[in-house]
């Protein structure tokens, strides 16, 4: 019975690091959104990507202001990677709360793991214009 069963807990072990990694990246994009809100100054989530050889993807949160200063480094990591980013990997949030630039609906950051798996998923995070946050899971796993 444990070999039948071996496979399905692996997956949903590797689903769960997959959604665990896009909530962490939700939760950053909306912590910036309030300290924008709260600080009255603009706020941005700058998500760096690993490069090869390192051992995690970087979000960091700066405030906008003159000069602009970071407030919180959070490291994300490796076992999956980003498919989509917004334009110039940076997510910025005014002091209404609101998502720049307006001209554009919703921006989307995908993920997908866990990597070099033979099955992976992906997990779309959108930032809408009037800067909410959401979290589109598969609709089907795999």
């Amino acid at each position: 019975m444990a070999l039948v069963a071996a496979p399905w807990f692996s997956r949903t072990a590797q689903r769960g690091k997959l959604r665990s990694a896009a909530r962490e990246v939700q939760s950053t994009l909306l912590a910036a959104r309030m300290t924008a809100v709260r600080s009255g100054v603009p706020a941005s989530v700058r998500i760096a990507p690993a490069p090869a050889g390192t051992a995690h993807h970087r979000l960091e949160t700066w405030l906008e202001a003159s000069p602009a200063r970071l407030v919180t480094e959070l490291r994300l990591t490796t076992q999956v990677r980003f498919l989509s980013l917004p334009t110039g990997n940076d997510v910025i949030f005014t002091a209404d709360g609101r998502r720049l630039p307006p001209a554009t609906m919703h921006e989307d950051i995908v993920i997908e793991g866990p990597v070099g798996s033979s099955v992976a998923n992906q997990i779309t995070i959108e930032t809408w214009e009037n800067g909410r946050v959401s979290f589109v899971l598969p609709t089907v796993w795999r």
